[in-house]
């Protein structure tokens, strides 16, 4: 029972790294970050969910007005942008909109906000990930310490249960 325990509290603790990586990693890479009335292009599949970021920097970011725009090549396709709910940052930057599209294909991302404002697009992060990674790591530190702690007790349990009985000695 212990070593079960154990056994699970290192992969709810493995599990919660790997997701706390996954979000670090979302943040834009320096060849999708664009300045204030600049643009990117990003290459996506149908159904392909992205984030769009403002880099908010050391200091935070003071609220002002922040529009983008996802446009296709292909007149068929219909991206959609739809802004972020509760806040989120990742790597000091602020995600303010998620995309997706129904076609394939690149799609060029437009955003105009302050005038020093840097945006970029990266992966898509939700609050979900970030609470489900913490709460994966706590649990698995926990049962991991009770798996040892059922270990030492059932150990020690034996081994005076052992050095009680006739014969033994």
């Amino acid at each position: 029972m212990g070593a079960a325990l154990i056994v699970a509290g290192l992969v709810a603790i493995a599990f919660g790294g790997y997701s706390v990586a996954s979000v670090l990693q979302a943040s834009p890479g320096a060849d999708a970050t664009f300045e204030n009335n600049g643009v990117t292009t990003v290459d996506l599949k149908p159904g392909e969910r992205r984030m769009i970021y403002v880099y908010a920097g050391d200091g935070g970011l003071e609220p002002h007005n922040i529009d983008c725009v996802v446009t296709s090549a292909d007149s068929e396709a219909t991206p959609e942008i739809t802004p972020v709910g509760p806040e989120i940052t990742v790597n000091e930057w602020r995600a303010v909109f998620t995309f997706t599209t129904d076609r394939a294909g690149p799609h060029e991302v437009t955003c105009t906000g302050a005038e020093s404002d840097r945006f970029g697009v990266g992966g898509e992060v939700s609050m979900g990930t970030f609470g489900g990674a913490f709460v994966a790591i706590i649990a698995g530190i926990f049962a991991a310490g009770l798996g040892a702690i059922t270990l030492i007790i059932v150990a020690l349990l034996r081994y005076r249960r052992r050095n009680r009985q006739p014969g033994w000695q």
